[in-house]
């Protein structure tokens, strides 16, 4: 029984072809898994940041639901934040569409965030 079909006595599939297509699409599913962002990674984002002078907000609040990670100001309800391709960026859910990036020392520990809000940059220090 003949499994690759000919056409003009050549094979459609060379198995060669059959292989390395196979490749690729098992090497692009792996590559797909690697990017999902698993709770034990978002962990090091929770926790309290203490929002710098001149913010609307004293406190904003990162809190982990399985594997999504939210933001609440000052206690106004909370917002899924939702992981960008930047490093160390999301976005917010909410109506403003808030942008948070994660500030690292250099010991690669979270020590911060700025939050970019209608073209405003707020900064706040993460409580110890």
């Amino acid at each position: 029984m003949k499994i690759i079909t000919f056409v003009f006595n050549k094979p459609i599939f060379s198995m060669k072809k059959i292989l390395i297509f196979s490749f690729f699409f098992f090497a692009l599913s792996k590559i797909s898994f690697a990017q999902s962002t698993p709770a034990d990674t978002l962990k090091q984002y929770v926790g309290d940041y203490v929002m710098k002078e001149g913010s609307p907000f004293e406190k904003l609040t990162v809190s982990l639901t399985g594997n999504d990670l939210f933001v609440e100001a000052d206690a106004n309800g909370s917002n899924k934040i939702i992981k960008q391709k930047e490093a160390e960026t999301f976005k917010s859910t909410s109506a403003y569409g808030s942008i948070i990036i994660f500030v690292r020392n250099t010991e690669k520990k979270i020590i911060g965030l700025k939050m970019i809000i209608q073209e405003t940059e707020l900064l706040a220090d993460k409580k110890p």
